[in-house]
């Protein structure tokens, strides 16, 4: 019998989840919209690029800046063919991978 693979859990989502409640589903969309007025706060915020990403939901949590997920369509083009990303696969706990 083959052991049962599941898909691991990024570990950003994981300390993201736990320093914050509620957690929030996808923090890596990339897709954001701010209000005006988040202008200077946004500003202030250290960090470049997924790490500036990381910092700004959690500031968000720590400032009391409302963060509202917004269910989006997914489409993608031949099955995805062109995307470079592989989920890493971990065995269930307890389980040796032997039959």
């Amino acid at each position: 019998m083959l052991p049962q693979l599941i898909p691991a859990t990024p570990p950003h989502a994981l300390v993201f989840a736990v320093a914050t409640r509620p957690p929030i589903g996808d923090t890596q969309t990339g897709l954001r919209a701010f209000r005006p007025e988040l202008h200077d706060w946004l500003q202030s915020i250290d960090g470049d690029r997924f790490e500036y990403e990381l910092h700004t939901l959690l500031r968000a949590k720590r400032d009391g800046v409302e963060i509202v997920e917004v269910p989006i369509e997914t489409i993608y083009l031949d099955q995805n063919a062109s995307s470079h990303f592989r989920p890493l696969l971990i065995l269930r706990s307890g389980s040796t991978g032997r039959s």
